[in-house]
């Protein structure tokens, strides 16, 4: 998992800063389209931000003003981005983080290690956050615990051409 840490934009949410949190995967498939390092970080915040609150044909009510509106109430300015693939099994949403293995010379030198959405949720909520915004397939519609922090999320695959709802949950 790869971490960028106080990513900010100059739009009308200028004052909020974002940390992504995103797999090396899609890292890695973003990289090679990219010139720099900023600005494909950039992306991938902004892209994962979009894709969840913005998502105007299935979640009309829920919108940048809302984002907005639960970070100035929480008094913290500051939102953790989940980026990565989403899967589940058993009735658990985890979402994976594959990478490759440095050295290794066999046929797929690639990993994958899984981890519950809900063991990530509980480790942001160590830290100071107005929201977390999960950017990670939800097929089964799992609804994530909220203990602390207001979380915005998918039900649904998500993506640029997936259709999937939008859910803004409170503590």
């Amino acid at each position: 998992m790869k971490i960028f840490r106080d990513i900010s934009f100059n739009t009308s949410w200028k004052d909020i800063r974002f940390d992504l949190f995103v797999s090396e995967d899609i890292f890695k498939s973003e990289q090679k389209i990219f010139g720099t390092r900023a600005s494909l970080i950039r992306y991938l915040t902004a892209r994962a931000t979009f894709n969840i609150v913005d998502n105007r044909d299935e979640s009309p009510e829920i919108s940048f003003n809302t984002l907005e509106e639960v970070v100035r109430k929480s008094k913290v300015k500051r939102v953790a981005v989940l980026s990565a693939h989403g899967d589940s099994e058993n009735g658990v949403w985890y979402y994976a983080e594959t990478r490759e293995q440095e050295g290794y010379q066999g046929e797929n030198p690639y990993i994958t290690e899984r981890h519950t959405i809900n063991s990530w949720i509980r480790e942001q909520e160590k830290r100071k956050y107005g929201a977390l915004i999960l950017h990670c397939c939800n097929e089964k519609e799992h609804k994530p615990k909220v203990k602390r922090i207001p979380i915005f999320y998918a039900e649904g695959n998500v993506g640029i051409l997936p259709r999937y709802k939008t859910v803004f949950l409170e503590p």
